[in-house]
């Protein structure tokens, strides 16, 4: 089983599947294996990129868990849904972050929002409706969005309300998505994987992104073999967690919890004594997105080559000095 996100993994931050990764998942599909896509897009948005990278039979989990799809050709609509997981939304967000945009998602998949709030990862156009009429419905997701916020400031406001039985995570931009309690891809995954009887071991997850410790242990309690510590490196939101600062507490936890997952530290990476400041602090390795970007625009593949090659240059020369502070004599 090949579980694939979509934005950020499949899509960029433009929306746009490059040729490349769509013949890559592609291949995947064509060589047999279950291939899900697992997002937090509604329903009408997640539809499109099954479409494009070929799924026809299988499942799909939307909204962050609340909705499983199992996809049918034929089928009238090309698939059914087969869980939806529903709670009532409640008030106490609009009393604490009344300046905010809202939007809900009702269980057959319509859009209800407030002040023309409307986004890409709906799918559908939202329809305008005031915060009562809203609370009226059925919920399988809700969005909160504010320009005046910043995610310190949602997390405050979740802290103050203290928001019982219902999951929520807040986004890169002071965007905060509610779904029922317990209810996360994770969790929807898993069940999948229960249902169509395949093993942890051959099941693989493609995501990132950690960025808490209780989201760390989330993960690999649900079976990951190994986590990405990213904060996309600061483009979309320059104060998000630094992963470096979070690796100690992240390495101390699992080792409590005495996982074998790999530890895998993205962002920041711009030198090789930044590697091996990583490794000590207990990562298993690093991504060097960046550095290599950069070797790519000035000089194509000669360029890559040249800034892999500075990375273990640099590598190289700290390791003497932090040979003889750790070694007593």
């Amino acid at each position: 089983m090949v579980a694939l996100d979509v934005d950020g993994t499949l899509v960029n931050h433009d929306g746009h599947m490059s040729i490349p990764v769509r013949e890559a998942a592609q291949t995947v599909v064509a060589a047999g294996h279950e291939v899900l896509i697992a997002t937090g897009r509604s329903l009408n948005a997640t539809l499109p990129i099954i479409e494009q990278i070929g799924i026809n039979t299988g499942y799909a989990v939307c909204c962050n868990g609340g909705v499983t799809l199992r996809l049918d050709p034929a089928h009238p609509d090309g698939y059914e849904v087969i869980h939806k997981a529903t709670f009532d939304p409640g008030r106490a967000l609009r009393k604490r972050l009344p300046w905010a945009k809202y939007a809900l998602e009702d269980e057959d998949g319509k859009f209800l929002s407030t002040e023309r709030f409307q986004d890409a990862s709906f799918g559908v156009e939202a329809i305008g409706v005031d915060f009562p009429t809203m609370l009226e419905a059925t919920a399988v997701r809700v969005v909160v969005f504010s320009s005046e916020d910043t995610p310190e400031d949602f997390n405050e406001a979740i802290e103050d309300i203290g928001l019982l039985g219902v999951a929520y995570s807040v986004g890169w931009s002071a965007w905060l998505d509610i779904a029922a309690e317990g209810v996360t891809k994770a969790s929807a995954l898993e069940h999948l994987r229960g249902h169509l009887s395949i093993e942890a071991h051959r099941t693989v997850a493609i995501g990132e992104g950690i960025q808490t410790v209780e989201d760390a242990r989330k993960v690999v309690d649900h079976g990951a073999d190994g986590i990405v510590l990213s904060n996309h490196g600061g483009r979309q939101l320059d104060r998000a967690p630094i992963p470096f600062r979070l690796l100690p507490e992240v390495s101390a936890a699992l080792k409590a919890d005495r996982s074998e997952a790999a530890i895998i530290l993205d962002t920041g990476i711009m030198s090789g004594a930044d590697i091996i400041a990583v490794l000590a602090l207990g990562a298993d390795f690093t991504l060097i997105g960046r550095a290599y970007l950069y070797g790519l625009m000035a000089g194509g593949r000669a360029g890559v080559d040249r800034a892999i090659q500075i990375l273990e240059r640099t590598s190289n020369a700290p390791l003497p000095c932090s040979a003889s502070a750790a070694s007593p004599n």
